[in-house]
């Protein structure tokens, strides 16, 4: 057979319900899918998880009582465009009522909901390593490839 003229065939709509929603169910991120007026319909567990809600209990919230994009204050919904990506670091409200540092990727869907996937900004900095000048030189110094190694001080 000529793979040239071989059509894939798309996967029966159960194998791709099923991967999303064990998608959705094992996010690290935090998943929030609202309505067109921003009330919660669902959440992954990283994201009841995360603000320290149960499922039910962020499920009586809206985004613009979880969602601050100006530090301390809520309420304001988020302006989104169908099939226009925003992302914002802001804050979400932990129960506790802690602001945590986020990023945000959100988008208003076809049907007029909207998809959140927040980060958290913190964690995602304790996983980076922390490069300073020492550390890369140490690096360059140790290293079997030839480098060039050029001093702005001494030209």
């Amino acid at each position: 057979m000529n793979s040239k003229h071989h059509k894939r065939k798309a996967p029966p709509e159960h194998a791709t319900q099923e991967l999303c929603t064990i998608l959705f169910n094992q996010s690290p991120d935090g998943v929030f899918i609202a309505d067109s007026e921003q009330r919660l319909m669902d959440v992954n567990p990283a994201g009841a998880a995360m603000l320290g809600y149960t499922r039910d209990e962020i499920l009586h919230l809206s985004l613009g009582e979880l969602i601050s994009l100006k530090e301390g204050r809520y309420g304001d919904p988020l302006n989104l465009e169908t099939g226009k990506l925003l992302k914002v670091k802001c804050h979400l409200r932990h129960k506790s009522g802690k602001q945590l540092p986020l990023g945000i990727e959100a988008e208003k869907l076809s049907d007029g909901n909207s998809l959140v996937i927040a980060e958290s900004i913190s964690k995602r900095r304790t996983q980076q390593v922390p490069v300073n000048l020492k550390n890369l030189e140490e690096i360059v110094d140790r290293s079997p490839a030839i480098a060039f190694h050029w001093r702005a001080a001494e030209g």
